[in-house]
């Protein structure tokens, strides 16, 4: 799976929505190393983003 490093997954999940993607899982922590969550494209396919922990 691809998985794009975004600064801020929450300004970044709505933008993907505009331009006719949809979320998958919304965010959530991943331990204390960040947080990940994934959505489909127009075409389907799942990607992931990663937001490291601050």
């Amino acid at each position: 799976m691809v998985t794009i490093e975004v600064d801020d997954i929450g300004r970044v999940l709505p933008a993907v929505a505009d331009l006719g993607g949809h979320m998958v899982r919304g965010r959530m922590p991943v331990g204390s190393a960040g947080f990940a969550a994934y959505f489909a494209d127009i075409e389907d396919n799942t990607v992931g983003l990663w937001e490291n922990g601050r």
